[in-house]
């Protein structure tokens, strides 16, 4: 009886250690853009590959998060922005994402969040990424301790007019 409470003990406590243990390594680039333009220039290409391509060259798998704002700030969490302003927010998320494939990185999974949109009532209700993610950025400073380190850095370096990459890597 106590070897059974005893493995389980030591399978809860690895287990945890392993939770623990999860977050990934991570860096970020934050791409500034002119008033309206959705599409890359060739340094912010630069700034994409120099990021992406050293996990790359060691065979890691890559998670992207991008984050776009558009050019207008954002002044109201309960509504979205004009339809316009959205566009242009996705439009630099898929200049980005087009890149990093045209380059042929392989990417494992990308996560997008248009800025410029606010959550749903679903997304609100069901506490989802996205509906987190933009409580996050639009938090109190106060709080900035608590927050993810993706959120945080969304926080730090998100406003309008720039998109910002997150990518982790495990090995």
């Amino acid at each position: 009886m106590y070897q059974i409470i005893l493995a389980m003990s030591l399978l809860a406590l690895s287990v945890s250690t392993m939770a623990a243990d999860s977050t990934k390594p991570m860096d970020y680039k934050t791409l500034s853009f002119e008033k309206g333009v959705t599409t890359l220039s060739d340094s912010q290409k630069a700034e994409i590959k120099e990021i992406a391509q050293g996990f790359n060259q060691v065979n890691r798998d890559l998670d992207v998060t991008i984050a776009s704002w558009s050019d207008e700030p954002s002044t109201n969490q309960a509504k979205s922005q004009s339809s316009e302003q959205q566009n242009i927010a996705d439009e630099r998320t898929k200049s980005i994402k087009n890149y990093m494939k045209e380059i042929s990185l392989e990417i494992d999974n990308f996560e997008t969040f248009n800025m410029a949109e606010n959550p749903n009532f679903l997304a609100k209700t069901f506490n989802t990424k996205e509906s987190k993610v933009k409580a996050a950025v639009d938090s109190d400073p106060s709080i900035s301790s608590a927050l993810k380190p993706e959120y945080q850095i969304l926080k730090d370096n998100g406003e309008a007019g720039k998109s910002v990459m997150i990518v982790n890597y495990e090995d």
